[in-house]
């Protein structure tokens, strides 16, 4: 089995022209787990306090606001491209080898700006280090009712998330499937798990094969546009 995320089957088919599998023809979806958005954060230090704000700014310095990323290619950089393509402007990204030293050098003032994943700066936001302009679903998470999303700020249809899943490989019997499926739905209904996922903002998890299935061709398609639009390659 494969913990299948929105980076191996939708962005790296889109930016990889020599990956060596197809996410639709290669595996076959077991079980979506749930979506998280992306939070659009700043450091406490910059001046914005809305994404309006932030698009004034993007237009006055065009090319030189700053993002952070956790690399080119990664869901944060894509949550960047559709905001550019969107608002019609122009920002400077700056790719990280993983989301790790991102939030210390965006509360430093080193980057302007990140459409980070909701866990890495959750701490840093609580704390009052960084701050939140905006999620990134079309409706608020539970984790963040107090956050307006993207679309509620101006950008009808802009929604990213984050995806998770189990896929397992093409040729699995659909029996197994559909039984790996109602022992995922079990644990995913423990309230346990259920009040965890809650606090990271991971929502709307479980449903039938075909629904992980819907999705996961639906973004596909979605994020490849986007790299033609943005013209984002990605060497490897």
């Amino acid at each position: 089995l494969l913990l299948t995320t929105i980076n191996s089957h939708a962005l790296a088919p889109a930016v990889l022209p020599r990956v060596r599998y197809q996410p639709e023809r290669d595996f076959v979806p077991i079980a979506l787990m749930g979506l998280t958005p992306n939070l659009l954060i700043t450091g406490a230090s910059q001046s914005t306090r809305s994404v309006r704000e932030l698009v004034a700014l993007c237009k006055t310095q065009p090319g030189r606001v700053t993002f952070g990323s956790a690399g080119a290619g990664t869901a944060q950089h894509f949550a960047l491209e559709l905001f550019k393509l969107q608002a019609g402007v122009d920002a400077l990204h700056v790719p990280y080898r993983g989301s790790g030293p991102l939030p210390t050098d965006l509360i430093g003032g080193q980057v302007q700006c990140s459409f980070e994943t909701m866990t890495a700066p959750t701490p840093h936001v609580k704390a009052g280090r960084a701050i939140a302009l905006a999620q990134t679903r079309s409706r608020r998470v539970k984790a963040y009712p107090d956050v307006p999303t993207m679309q509620e700020q101006g950008f009808p249809g802009f929604e990213t998330f984050n995806w998770y899943g189990v896929s397992g490989p093409a040729r699995l019997p659909a029996g197994l499937v559909q039984k790996k499926n109602k022992d995922i739905q079990a644990v995913l209904a423990l309230p346990d798990v259920r009040e965890r996922f809650d606090s990271f903002g991971v929502e709307d998890g479980g449903g039938p094969p075909e629904r992980f299935a819907e999705l996961q061709h639906s973004e596909i398609a979605k994020w490849a546009k986007v790299a033609r639009q943005a013209n984002v390659r990605v060497d490897g």
